[in-house]
């Protein structure tokens, strides 16, 4: 007999749709390759969905919404997906994006609901991307992140953007983290938004500063003309390998983290070491100059002993 568990395989026709390959000839056919038996589901009392408003009616393509809801809301003429199968009553997933319509549209009621919480809000089975952050709803599902919140950890950086990597994953291969504000754990966020205990989907709370990709492009941005970099890597909690985290150097001395060249320029090396007193690096400038008049005034010094010593032979 027939393997019945209520989950259509590949080679088993669908009990609520007359012709389960749409090509042309019904099921129970015998032209039909997969010759089996299906019932014609206006007339199948177990072949009926439920809608929003208590009624029940017809599923053709078995999604989970009536057919009358789906020829409600959907243009029956086009094939957004491009599978071949006009949208709504013939086609299961109308907007391809990895979802039944019925699961989209979850109280089958024709409309799109966005009210309270985002969290709680219906995805657009018209739409494969309902937020318009560059991941299909789908996607969203599967990867945790909030296919109605175009930035589900609010850091500033979109969610497509994050998992699609842009420059990111050509600067060392990975991509940040669209589900939490700070990737790298350093203190820093991501992006140039500040969160103070950010709730994420495993439970966690997290607290960070702005930020590390501050123009939000996924990017970490250089000078044109000098090369150095403009911005810390929201995936390095340690952008230069120096040893110290990048908030600790970023943010050394100042009220806001600005200190860019401190946090990506690397150790400066030396016979003199590369740290002050403070664990901060010594580049840049200023110390240039420092450790110009530190070796003047000792050479004064040796001097200065060299000519009283002289003096007194």
């Amino acid at each position: 007999g027939q393997e019945y568990d209520g989950i259509m395989n590949y080679n088993e026709s669908n009990p609520c749709d007359v012709n389960t390959d749409h090509q042309g000839a019904p099921d129970n056919d015998p032209r039909d390759p997969n010759n089996k038996d299906a019932c014609p589901a206006d007339t199948n009392p177990n072949c009926r969905a439920v809608s929003g408003g208590g009624g029940t009616g017809p599923d053709t393509d078995n999604d989970g919404l009536p057919d009358d809801i789906e020829a409600l809301i959907f243009d029956q003429t086009k094939d957004t997906d491009g599978d071949g199968l006009h949208d709504g009553v013939g086609d299961n997933d109308s907007d391809g994006d990895g979802l039944l319509d019925g699961v989209e549209d979850k109280n089958a009621n024709g409309t799109v609901e966005t009210t309270g919480a985002p969290e709680t809000w219906e995805t657009d089975p018209r739409n494969p991307n309902s937020d318009n952050d560059g991941l299909s709803d789908g996607v969203e599902k599967r990867l945790g992140t909030n296919p109605n919140d175009a930035d589900t950890d609010k850091d500033c950086i979109p969610d497509g953007k994050e998992v699609n990597g842009n420059a990111f994953s050509s600067f060392t291969g990975t991509d940040t983290n669209p589900t939490t504000p700070d990737s790298d754990g350093d203190g820093l966020c991501d992006g140039n938004n500040s969160a103070t205990d950010f709730l994420t989907a495993d439970g966690k709370t997290v607290t960070c500063r702005q930020g590390e990709d501050k123009n939000c492009d996924s990017i970490v941005n250089k000078d044109a003309n000098t090369g150095r970099f403009l911005e810390t890597d929201p995936r390095l909690s340690d952008t230069d390998g120096d040893g110290f985290d990048d908030r600790g150097e970023a943010c050394a001395g100042s009220g806001i983290c600005a200190n860019i060249g401190q946090a990506t320029d690397g150790p400066s090396g030396g016979a003199c070491g590369n740290t002050l007193y403070d664990g901060r690096k010594m580049t840049g400038p200023t110390t240039t100059f420092y450790l110009f008049g530190l070796l003047a005034l000792l050479n004064r010094i040796v001097v200065g002993r060299m000519r009283k010593k002289s003096s007194q032979v």
